[in-house]
């Protein structure tokens, strides 16, 4: 009996976010020679908007934001929405999770642990400074042994979940996140004043757009303009910290845009400061675009940097870090900025990063082929 293939989104918004690009990506491979069913909380809409239809699509609560009451509801109707998922033990299922304990959660462990199908893991992120108590590290490392393979999008991520659980992780690698779109070189932009820009959700916490504000408002000496894109919950704090750290003529709200061309066309850096990341989509896009990036060190940011690209790296959450390092990026000439851009671009495509899904779909399919045989 051929294999079904299941893939379990399990993010907490039912909106579409960097962390669901990779299984998206890999789903649109698999359904033209597999049926694939897909489970999360993004409605099928979203799946269709970005070119995926598949076999079958499950749509799951969403739990963030919500207040515990309803959180608690929703994760028991989300628990009775998968008890009806039965994969046979020759299906195999591709578990992606946001966070490194995503599947600790009830809503998932009960239907994880009961599961007699083969199973991929891929972890979009990992809190570096958490810790867990023995009986989860216990159970976590029973959950990774038990897995096929266990897939995270850096270096860095993996390293840090193997002191976290006190696991080799045997069955373990590393596949980067895969843009969207299949991403070139673009022309260096020509403005003379340096375009900044800060890509990504607009969540202070774990992106750092209020570190990137209040730094840049040391540098008002220098020339430069920031462009900041995207959309989320602290759009209003964002606006408020632009009024208070006096940088109005400086910054613009673009809002979210869909194809990352618009973006790098008229933007010669990426200045990500966040405080948490797996292997952001944004680095992967600004690479293999032909730009340059200053970020924080945090999961796999500075994973696949090389030459002048490791002079712009900041301690996460530090200021004096942060200015230092953009006052190093605004001190470079654009001849210097193009140089690095060019070298990016270079590195990315060593890397294969415009083809990370498809490395995925080779694992998957590998074990499909393995329960057929």
């Amino acid at each position: 009996m051929k294999s079904k293939i299941y893939i379990l989104g399990a993010s907490g918004s039912s909106s579409w976010s960097g962390s669901d690009g990779l299984w998206i990506q890999t789903a649109k491979l698999l359904v033209q020679k597999h049926q694939v069913c897909t489970i999360s909380p993004l409605p099928k809409e979203t799946l269709l908007e970005h070119g995926l239809n598949p076999h079958r699509h499950i749509q799951l609560p969403a739990l963030a934001k919500k207040p515990f009451p309803s959180r608690t509801a929703l994760k028991v109707y989300g628990m009775g929405i998968l008890a009806c998922i039965r994969p046979k033990s020759g299906d195999i299922l591709l578990f992606s999770q946001g966070s490194i304990d995503t599947f600790f959660d009830a809503m998932y462990w009960r239907w994880l642990s009961r599961l007699t199908c083969k199973r991929i893991s891929l972890t979009q992120l990992n809190t570096e400074i958490k810790a867990y108590p023995l009986h989860l590290v216990q159970a976590g490392r029973s959950f990774f042994a038990g897995t096929a393979t266990n897939i995270f999008v850096s270096q860095r991520n993996l390293d840090v979940a193997k002191r976290q659980f006190l696991y080799a992780f045997p069955n373990g690698r590393v596949i980067y996140n895969a843009p969207k779109f299949d991403l070139n070189e673009l022309p260096w932009p020509e403005n003379r004043i340096i375009q900044l820009a800060s890509v990504g959700r607009f969540e202070v916490e774990t992106k750092g757009q209020l570190v990137l504000l209040e730094s840049l408002s040391k540098l008002k000496h220098k020339p430069w303009a920031l462009n900041l894109y995207g959309n989320g919950p602290d759009e209003g704090l964002i606006r408020e910290a632009i009024g208070f750290f006096g940088l109005g003529e400086r910054c613009t709200i673009h809002g979210y845009v869909d194809h990352p061309e618009e973006i790098w066309r008229s933007n010669h850096a990426l200045v990500l400061f966040s405080t948490m990341e797996g292997f952001p989509l944004v680095i992967a896009e600004a690479m293999l675009s032909g730009r340059v990036c200053a970020v924080s060190d945090v999961g796999g940011n500075r994973e696949l940097f090389e030459g002048q690209q490791l002079d712009l790296i900041s301690s996460p959450g530090s200021i004096p870090s942060t200015v230092a390092i953009i006052k190093n990026l605004l001190q470079k000439t654009a001849q210097e900025l193009r140089g690095i851009g060019q070298s990016n671009t270079i590195v990315a495509k060593r890397h294969r990063l415009n083809k990370s899904m498809a490395v995925l779909a080779e694992e998957i399919e590998y074990l499909v082929d393995d329960e057929q045989n």
